[in-house]
């Protein structure tokens, strides 16, 4: 039996983000993201 996995819609995103009181909306937290993994993080030391 196969396994299938389903990402949430927009709007389900946008509030489990509320409900977790994280600042960024559903698509800044896209961004943040997408940046992330094509820019890389150099925040070390």
């Amino acid at each position: 039996m196969p396994i299938q996995k389903s990402l949430p819609n927009y709007q389900t995103l946008e509030l489990l983000l509320q409900q977790q009181n994280v600042d960024l909306t559903a698509a800044e937290m896209h961004g943040l993201i997408t940046g992330l993994i094509c820019g890389g993080n150099h925040d070390y030391k």
